[in-house]
C-alpha cells in the first residue's frame, strides 16, 4: 500500500482530528482518457462518483488519493453540486501524469465535503482558487505530534 496515498493514511486520521466528511472511491486505469478514449469501467465508476457526491450533498472538493490540482482550482478539485464529475476527472488525471517524471496514480479518488471558509484572498489565474488558512497535522501511533500552516 503506497503510504503518500489518502486511502492509507486518511483512516489513520480520522478520528483523530477532525477532518471534511469524505467518500473514497477507486477506479481502475483511467490513463485512456489521455489518448482521448474511454476507460474500461467508465460509466460504473462515473456512477460510484456521483453516488459519493449525493452522500456529501452540496459543493465538492475532489482530488485523487495524492493529488487536487488547486492550480486548476475550477476545472479539478472545486466540484459544484450541479458540475459534470468526467470533465473533472479528466483533469486531474491529466494533473496527475504530469506531476511527476513518471506520473502518480489516479486510481484513489476523494469526494469531500466542501467546508465553509472566509478566504482571505482569491487566485484568479488559478481558476479562482481561494487562498484560506489551512494547516497539516502530523499524527503518529494514534496521537498529533505537530502541526503546521500550509500556505507561508
Amino acid at each position: 500500500m503506497n503510504k503518500n496515498c489518502l486511502s492509507y493514511w486518511f483512516p489513520l486520521i480520522e478520528h483523530v482530528v477532525p477532518v471534511p466528511r469524505t467518500e473514497i472511491v477507486r477506479s481502475g486505469d483511467l490513463t485512456a482518457i489521455l489518448d482521448g478514449k474511454t476507460p474500461e469501467g467508465w460509466v460504473k465508476f462515473l456512477d460510484e462518483m456521483e453516488a459519493a457526491r449525493v452522500t456529501i450533498g452540496g459543493d465538492c472538493f475532489l482530488r485523487t488519493g495524492h493529488i487536487s490540482g488547486k492550480h486548476h482550482w475550477s476545472k479539478t478539485c472545486y466540484l459544484p453540486e450541479t458540475a459534470n464529475i468526467a470533465s473533472h476527472v479528466a483533469e486531474l488525471v491529466e494533473w496527475s501524469s504530469m506531476a511527476d517524471i513518471m506520473g502518480l496514480p489516479a486510481d484513489v479518488w476523494c469526494v469531500r465535503e466542501m467546508l465553509p471558509t472566509s478566504p482571505i484572498g482569491v487566485c484568479p489565474d488559478y481558476g479562482g482558487m481561494p487562498v484560506c488558512r489551512e494547516f497539516r497535522f502530523f499524527v503518529e501511533a494514534g496521537e498529533v505530534i505537530c502541526e503546521h500552516p500550509y500556505w507561508p
